[in-house]
């Protein structure tokens, strides 16, 4: 922990914390995005509950009772967050109660030691990790190329941010023009939008939404802007989920 605290206070001296507040506000925005893109299987145990029914059962409140249903905090996708010494303090504050319910269910271990960092009790979409990178972790198993593009779209998204080119801005106006550009800003819809129906619109529809498949175009034509000539191919295989209301889960 005392790693991270030193991490962030290079970050605050530096002038950087806002670009590291943005990246991590992009990334939950994101999350419906790369998961719509990367879901590969409607089953679990056998039957289909809905396109991504991995996402449904794995973080919870998705029209199924999940793993992470009764403890959200620690599974479920995380809120905008302006604030780069409050997302250190939250972290700190769900290590506590982990190591709280632990106790509760007479399992008497050392969560420091077990886990090694306060940021390791985190399984959601979205964390901050022990090293202060981040991880985007709510995407499926899926085909090399889907996973390469994937890559390749976020590391010019972020990449951005880091330079200062885009700076982030969430606007009621991004429901209906999501990653609008004004300037130098990129607006993001409000986080109830994105949690209460993208999400779930993408798990269990997910192409067949009318509004995710209209995020998903948004962010497609937003980062087109921002790849260079020899990179705008990894597009292509994203484009045609769009266009043809067909993933890899579809198929």
């Amino acid at each position: 922990f005392s790693n991270i605290r030193k991490n962030v206070k290079i970050l605050l001296q530096s002038g950087k914390n806002q670009a590291f507040v943005d990246s991590y506000n992009m990334l939950i925005a994101l999350d419906t995005v790369f998961s719509t893109f990367l879901q590969s299987s409607p089953f679990y145990q056998g039957l289909c509950y809905g396109k991504d029914s991995r996402m449904m059962f794995y973080r919870g409140n998705l029209g199924v009772n999940g793993l992470y249903t009764k403890f959200p905090e620690f599974g479920a996708l995380p809120e905008y967050n302006h604030v780069i010494t409050k997302i250190m303090y939250l972290a700190e504050s769900r290590f506590e109660q982990w190591s709280e319910l632990m106790k509760k269910r007479g399992i008497f271990i050392n969560p420091r030691r077990l886990y090694g960092s306060i940021y390791d009790v985190n399984w959601s979409p979205v964390k901050v990790n022990p090293i202060g990178t981040f991880e985007l972790r709510g995407m499926d198993m899926n085909r090399f190329e889907l996973l390469v593009s994937c890559g390749v779209l976020m590391r010019y998204v972020l990449e951005s941010i880091q330079k200062r080119d885009i700076a982030i801005a969430v606007d009621e106006m991004a429901i209906k023009e999501p990653f609008r550009v004004e300037g130098d800003k990129v607006y993001l819809p409000p986080f109830n939008y994105m949690n209460s129906i993208l999400q779930k619109n993408s798990a269990m529809k997910g192409m067949d939404d009318r509004q995710v498949r209209d995020y998903c175009n948004g962010f497609l034509k937003f980062v087109s802007t921002l790849l260079p000539p020899d990179r705008k191919k990894f597009l292509r295989p994203f484009h045609k989920m769009v266009s043809s209301k067909k993933t890899v889960s579809d198929e």
